[in-house]
């Protein structure tokens, strides 16, 4: 699982180079279909939070907190952080990420396979794997193909 963190901490570092190179100017602009860049962290953040709340939860023997419908759930995330500044959005997902990052080295191997739901296929290595992907595949090639303009 160690590989893991580090391809996570690797991809996250490269997302935030990316986003330090995005003008400032841009940020709350609507650039990536429906979404500004505030909204695309905002939207990140909101989900690492969510990995790391169901993280303490599975550590703890308790329930994990249920993400409901995916598009509503990032609506609630992007809406949630609307007034807010970019600056404390990006500064929070930073932080977030460094305690999930924590979190994760802190998970025995056992818990490392732990479903959270008995009834879904996801435990903290298939999560992982997930966000990893978000970064790589998704949203910092979309951040790029922007400045690549």
């Amino acid at each position: 699982m160690k590989n893991l963190i580090t391809e996570f901490q690797n991809v996250s570092k490269l997302f935030q180079e990316t986003v330090d190179n995005f003008p400032a100017s841009q940020h709350n602009k609507t650039l990536f279909d429906q979404w500004s860049l505030k909204d695309v962290l905002a939207h990140i953040l909101g989900w690492h939070k969510l990995f790391l709340t169901n993280l303490d939860n599975l550590v703890k023997n308790k329930p994990p907190v249920d993400w409901g419908k995916i598009d509503e759930f990032n609506h609630q995330n992007v809406a949630h952080t609307h007034s807010s500044n970019f600056q404390l959005i990006y500064q929070d997902l930073k932080k977030t990420d460094q305690k999930l990052i924590a979190k994760l080295k802190s998970l025995s191997p056992q818990d490392w396979q732990k479903k959270f739901w008995s009834s879904r296929i996801y435990t903290p290595e298939k999560i992982l794997k997930i966000e990893i992907k978000h970064y790589q595949k998704t949203h910092t090639p979309q951040i790029k193909k922007f400045l690549d303009k």
